[in-house]
């Protein structure tokens, strides 16, 4: 199948947490069209096993192919941790994946001690294992936290109030006290509640968002694979959800801070 330089790219998320990276992607790509598919009937999916998450990201891979998207991002850190090797094995255009930015964490770290803020479902997967073992040494320790509710308080467009701050305090004081020094966010919804964070944090941490490597991860596939779509292209955005588009319609609004129409996934 011929790919078009001047098709749209995909990219989805459980709900509306992969807006931080299409923002990333907007903002270094200016000129690309993007579709977003926000699972919001399904969310979240850090409480499904991977063999529900994989057949949901198998049906809006398909919806996006169907609109002859040349590249999709898994831009759930849940997601990519339970099947993106599956997804690959199964579509044959380049698909691009969010993973717990451990890497830039044990650089940065004085300490030795990292924080790791994420799902459930991806705190359990071999995928964070490999990735603590591969950039984990010997004398740095992570300190992994599962942290139930965030995602629901963003979905709910929550995410500055102080139920955010409720939940968040206990979590942080803890890696407080174990001398964490960097704090590495593993799920694409908690970067819009990183204010919060950062307040209750102040100096102590240095907060790790991927969104911006993540962007950059597409431009550099997009170039090798000369698909990038060229600077006269009008860009555009279509945002599609599986839930009520009435109910999302006001959260996406703040999160993307401009208006634009949010159409229901028919499939």
């Amino acid at each position: 199948m011929k790919i078009d330089a001047a098709a749209p790219i995909g990219a989805f998320d459980s709900g509306v947490g992969g807006l931080s990276i299409l923002k990333e992607i907007r903002y270094l790509m200016p000129q690309e069209k993007l579709i977003y598919v926000a699972d919001s009937a399904y969310a979240p999916y850090g409480r499904k096993d991977d063999e529900a998450i994989f057949r949901r990201c198998q049906v809006i891979c398909d919806f996006l192919i169907q609109r002859h998207c040349k590249l999709i991002v898994v831009a759930c850190n849940t997601a990519t941790a339970a099947c993106i090797d599956r997804l690959r094995q199964t579509y044959s255009i380049p698909i691009v994946g969010v993973e717990p930015a451990l890497k830039p964490a044990a650089m940065l770290t004085q300490s030795n001690r990292i924080g790791l803020l994420a799902t459930e479902s991806t705190l359990k997967s071999r995928r964070l294992l490999s990735l603590m073992t591969r950039f984990i040494s010997f004398e740095q320790k992570l300190y992994p936290v599962g942290c139930p509710g965030f995602v629901e308080l963003v979905e709910k467009g929550k995410f500055d109030s102080s139920d955010v701050y409720d939940l968040a305090q206990p979590v942080l004081s803890q890696l407080i006290t174990n001398d964490v020094d960097s704090l590495v966010l593993g799920c694409t919804h908690f970067p819009f509640i990183q204010p919060v964070l950062e307040d209750i944090v102040g100096s102590r941490m240095h907060i790790i968002n991927p969104a911006a490597a993540i962007a950059t991860e597409v431009l550099r596939q997009l170039n090798a694979s000369n698909l990038a779509g060229g600077y006269n292209q009008q860009s555009t955005l279509q945002f599609i959800t599986s839930a009520d588009p009435t109910e999302l319609e006001p959260v996406v609004k703040r999160l993307w801070r401009t208006a634009f129409s949010i159409h229901k996934l028919r499939t």
